[in-house]
């Protein structure tokens, strides 16, 4: 329905918390919400939920994902299993299987696991753009 507009889902998630905060939309956060699909006008598909007033509120703590590069090389060979590693400790954390002093843990060996370099080559790609 929506497909005239290009996909921006950065856009969409700061629209997402701008609600969450309260904050009326402006005509670049309704373009956002077009962009996926929502009609900002139907008060009925805006998706916002408590998750999104909680972290609209933790700005300060929030770490953005600005990558929007081609995959890296650590991302083609490890991403796979780093991404399982996360889900799987999350999960545990969350189920209770796993004490939440497990997620300490975890960043360590997903750091060890290509999760340092991967990190390494996004800051790089990220700096390279900088200059541009």
């Amino acid at each position: 329905m929506f497909s005239q507009y290009a996909s921006y889902p950065s856009r969409f998630k700061d629209a997402i918390l701008k609600l969450g905060k309260g904050k009326q939309l402006n005509a670049y956060d309704r373009a956002a919400f077009f962009s996926m699909g929502v009609d900002p006008n139907n008060p009925d598909e805006l998706p916002v939920t408590q998750a999104d007033v909680v972290e609209a509120t933790q700005e300060k703590i929030d770490q953005r994902n600005l990558f929007q590069g081609p995959a890296t090389k650590i991302m083609r060979s490890r991403n796979t299993y780093l991404q399982k590693m996360e889900l799987d400790t999350f999960n545990s954390i969350i189920y209770g299987e796993q004490p939440i002093e497990a997620f300490d843990d975890f960043v360590k060996k997903w750091l060890k696991s290509g999760g340092k370099q991967m990190t390494d080559e996004v800051n790089e790609w990220y700096r390279s753009i900088q200059s541009q």
